[in-house]
């Protein structure tokens, strides 16, 4: 209220209108709403302040309805996991705050997922995707990032300490299991931070780390090093 009434003395004769969304406490529940008033100056010179007139109007189910929406539209309908694009947002935000944290981006794919579709069909594919994402909400915590990019692609990012190997060997047995007689295999490659602060670049490193695991047998998982540095993946 006190931002409310800052407003309307900041207001002028001609631009009398302001307006805002705030959540108020109301009989106790906190609801959004949005609050339009009129500021009443004087005819005097100079104009002096002396009220407003206004209304309360109750939008909290609409803004709750809208925020859920976002919220639908920052998800990938298969998995339920973050889509690419929210993903990425979020990790460029995480990477410029990161301060002393560490941080590692694990990249990975299915190996044999177009087996998965075409002897067991469709639908069994996209029971193995929304498995892997069980699988990985499981295995991951609630401040770490998870997202499917598309296809058979998936994405984590995460938190550590000291070393972040523990982790990624816990996550990889966690995916490499059978489901339904159907043996989940994955490429997956490890990038640490270690001073790179966008997402491109580390995404990128990962990407390689996969790629060579991918080269050289697939099944397995590699973080990323300087001998990486100068492979190209199929993106180019």
């Amino acid at each position: 209220f006190e931002e409310i009434l800052n407003k309307l003395k900041n207001s002028t004769p001609d631009k009398s209108d302001i307006s805002g969304k705030y959540m108020l406490d109301i009989k106790g529940e906190k609801t959004w709403c949005k609050i339009i008033a009129k500021a009443m100056w004087s005819d005097t010179e100079p104009p002096e302040y002396e009220g407003a007139i206004g209304k309360i109007i109750d939008i909290n189910d609409e803004t709750e309805e809208m925020k859920l929406l976002e919220e639908k539209a920052n998800l990938d309908f298969r998995t339920g996991l973050l889509n690419h694009e929210a993903a990425k947002s979020k990790i460029t935000s995480l990477l410029a705050s990161a301060k002393n944290k560490q941080y590692a981006l694990v990249f990975f794919d299915l190996d044999n997922f177009k087996q998965a579709n075409d002897v067991y069909g469709h639908l069994f594919g996209d029971e193995v995707l929304e498995h892997i994402a069980a699988t990985i909400k499981k295995n991951i915590r609630s401040t770490d990032v998870a997202a499917r990019m598309g296809g058979d692609e998936f994405i984590i990012f995460m938190g550590y300490r000291g070393t972040v190997e523990p982790q990624i060997k816990r996550i990889f047995e966690s995916l490499t299991v059978d489901f339904k007689g159907f043996p989940i295999k994955v490429s997956m490659g490890v990038a640490c931070m270690d001073g790179v602060q966008d997402y491109d670049t580390l995404f990128e490193m990962a990407d390689k780390a996969a790629y060579s695991v991918k080269r050289s047998g697939k099944n397995s998982y590699r973080f990323y090093d300087d001998s990486l540095k100068d492979v190209v993946t199929d993106r180019g």
